[in-house]
């Protein structure tokens, strides 16, 4: 039975299983029902709960606000939980259990990122284009809690690993316009990733457009330039003067 789907990347939504986004949850009781779903199945100690989700006050009243925010998540979660079953809650821990009647996206991400870990050729860029593709933007955009920094930081590094791997599979495979392709969505994402500027510039050259290759490179240097104030590696910068070196060369025996 599909009761709906989660999703976690981007800004919080649940959906029904018609595809309708449920309305009308608070910023806490969303932010309640994202930590359940990213630690779904996982019997949580409640004292910790109520402290990471209220650290700033007193236990005790974190702890009743703790009680409160499960009666409206509950409240929330009607629509597709009518029986109340998906929060199990016993005297020190509260576990979110869907038991994969719930679609949530990031276990998914997680699911292919396994599997491709383990499979070769088609299969693992199969996978990984799927995972990748999930990724509608950074973990829980709209919430601001200091536990969610930390699994957004963790979730986005595995995105661009993954998109790292996905394009240098496709480079191994001599599919260069889709290595492009993965490499440019991956700036997108995150435009301060040194490394894919320079996959960008070997697969540029690779593909017979130097231009574009030495166009990257200014582009690397420029988004350093303006938003870190330093210069590309040394690498980079190596890289640039090899691709730059045939008419350097040309020039020098005119």
């Amino acid at each position: 039975m599909n009761r709906g789907k989660i999703y976690l990347f981007g800004t919080f939504q649940v959906h029904n299983a018609q595809h309708t986004p449920l309305e009308g949850a608070s910023p806490r009781v969303q932010a309640l029902a994202a930590y359940l779903a990213l630690h779904q199945g996982e019997p949580l100690d409640r004292r910790r709960l109520a402290f990471l989700l209220w650290p700033r006050v007193p236990e005790s009243v974190a702890r009743r606000n703790l009680r409160q925010y499960l009666h409206r998540l509950r409240q929330f979660l009607h629509p597709i939980d009518p029986e109340g079953d998906l929060i199990l809650t016993e005297s020190l821990s509260v576990t979110f259990d869907p038991q994969r009647t719930l679609w949530v996206d990031v276990q998914v991400f997680q699911e292919h990122l396994t599997r491709a870990e383990s499979a070769e050729g088609m299969a693992r860029l199969t996978a990984l284009r799927t995972a990748v593709e999930l990724y509608r933007g950074d973990l829980l955009q709209n919430i601001y809690d200091d536990w969610s920094q930390a699994e957004r930081e963790r979730y986005r590094q595995r995105y661009e690993y993954a998109l790292q791997t996905l394009i240098a599979t496709y480079e191994s495979l001599g599919r260069l316009d889709d290595a492009i392709y993965w490499a440019e969505r991956a700036l997108q994402t995150n435009p301060l990733q040194e490394t894919i500027y320079r996959a960008l510039m070997r697969l540029y050259h690779a593909s017979g457009d130097r231009a574009r290759a030495l166009e990257t490179y200014e582009r690397c240097r420029q988004v350093l330039a303006d938003e870190l104030q330093t210069d590309p590696m040394p690498e980079t910068q190596q890289l640039y003067r090899e691709i730059l070196a045939p008419v350097s060369d040309l020039e020098a025996s005119w």
